[in-house]
C-alpha cells in the first residue's frame, strides 16, 4: 500500500500500437499508484503531451505514423518543459542506442519488458525529476 500513496500523483504516458502491450504495462503500474494514460500512436501521444501533465513517457520505437525516437524529439521540441521518456524496442541496436542518446530519452529497454526493472527505471525517473532525490 505505501506504493500506492507513494506514486499516485504521477502520471506515465504508454504510448504504443499495440494494445496487449500497453494494457499488460498498465496492469503492472496502475497496482503501484501510477495514473496511467494510454497512447495509440505518437500523434496522440503528443497531444496529450502538451493538454495536460505527464511526468513519464513510455514509447514504443514501432508506432503506426512515427517512431518513439520521432515523437521524443517532437516533444522535446515543442513542449516546454518536456517529461522524462523511456524508450521500448523489440530490436535495440547500437544504431538505435545512438538514436534514443540524441533524442534525450532517459532509458531505452528490450521487449519482452522486464516488469521490475521498468518500475525501477521510473522510481528513479520520478526520484530525480520531481523529488530531487540523487
Amino acid at each position: 500500500m505505501m506504493a500506492v500513496k507513494r506514486y499516485s500523483q504521477y502520471s506515465v504516458l504508454i504510448t504504443g500500437e499495440d494494445e496487449t502491450t500497453r494494457d499488460e504495462l498498465r496492469s503492472h503500474l496502475e497496482p503501484e499508484g501510477y495514473d496511467t494514460v494510454p497512447a495509440q500512436s505518437g500523434l496522440e501521444a503528443i497531444r496529450i503531451v502538451k493538454r495536460g501533465r505527464i511526468h513519464v513517457g513510455i514509447f514504443e520505437m514501432q508506432m503506426p505514423d512515427m517512431t518513439g525516437v520521432e515523437a521524443i524529439e517532437i516533444i522535446r521540441e515543442t513542449v516546454e518543459a518536456p517529461p522524462p521518456c523511456i524508450l521500448v524496442s523489440r530490436k535495440v541496436t547500437k544504431e538505435l542506442m545512438l538514436r534514443a542518446l540524441c533524442a534525450r530519452a532517459h532509458t531505452l529497454l528490450a521487449k519482452p519488458l522486464n516488469h521490475g526493472l521498468m518500475q525501477a527505471v521510473l522510481e528513479e525517473l520520478i526520484r530525480r525529476t520531481y523529488l530531487d532525490i540523487r
